[in-house]
């Protein structure tokens, strides 16, 4: 797609031509973006761009808090399903953060990133995904939460048999003590919260539907999620539940793709 960049308040739009992603800083003054074979950056209080590396498949990417850093995950070859976690300063210096081959996805909170790390189950296709912890610098690698062994390998939905992909982190809570997740499964990526640092899993349910998470509440105590019966939103509806896992509470039936102000 080609990106172009347009002011609120009027004045030239500026192109940016051809991107895969992009992601705003989150003070608003800077544009992230990948191109086939780059991760740039463009300062919009100066007009300045830059290219921060010059890598190809990027999978994820994003600023840690505070804008200082953007961080993501590189594939090692075309099509491979190996990659490993990089910090990327806004002047280019880039560190490597794993050196497994097998993490991704990355999330940034205010003193864990949170990321998908894989292995392949015996008889299985696709890797499985557990959720790990490290801090900022790299260190402190641990798992915070797992797809049991003895878990079966497809979940079904209505008649369908679906396969486990495993848990996706998604947004940690402003206090670092809940992360949203969701237990992935074909196309389906159930609503769940993990308590930071000690693991306990929430699976936020609405009894006779499919929870999809769709944000926290600023105050890190609701999830807003989209329930429904099908694969599409044309019967679903929107509910807050409590972040440890309690009651429903319905807010809006016949909607979808909810999201929450930003206070």
């Amino acid at each position: 797609m080609n990106l172009v960049v347009s002011p609120v308040a009027g004045g030239e739009a500026r192109k940016r031509g051809p991107v895969l992603s992009y992601e705003w800083s989150p003070e608003g003054e800077r544009l992230v973006f990948t191109t086939k074979t780059t991760l740039q950056v463009t300062d919009f209080a100066t007009g300045a761009g830059r290219i921060l590396a010059r890598r190809g498949d990027v999978e994820g990417f994003g600023f840690a808090p505070g804008g200082s850093y953007v961080f993501g995950s590189w594939r090692g070859k075309e099509r491979s399903l190996r990659s490993d976690i990089y910090a990327v300063g806004l002047k280019g210096k880039v560190r490597r953060l794993t050196h497994d081959g097998h993490s991704g996805q990355p999330v940034w909170g205010r003193n864990w990133i949170a990321y998908r790390r894989f292995h392949t189950e015996r008889g299985s296709r696709w890797p499985v995904s557990d959720i790990w912890l490290m801090r900022p610098d790299g260190t402190g690698k641990r798992q915070l939460a797992g797809v049991s062994p003895t878990a079966p390998s497809g979940v079904f939905f209505g008649h369908r048999q679906l396969a486990v992909i495993g848990l996706m982190p998604l947004r940690f809570s402003a206090d670092d003590k809940h992360l949203l997740a969701c237990a992935a499964s074909g196309l389906l990526c159930q609503a769940v919260t993990i308590a930071v640092p000690d693991g306990t899993l929430h699976k936020l349910r609405v009894p006779g539907t499919y929870a999809q998470a769709w944000g926290l509440s600023g105050d890190g105590r609701d999830v807003l999620v989209q329930a429904s019966r099908s694969f599409d939103a044309r019967d679903a509806s929107v509910y807050s539940i409590p972040v440890d896992g309690g009651a429903p509470r319905l807010l809006v039936p016949d909607a979808a793709q909810p999201s929450w102000a930003l206070r």
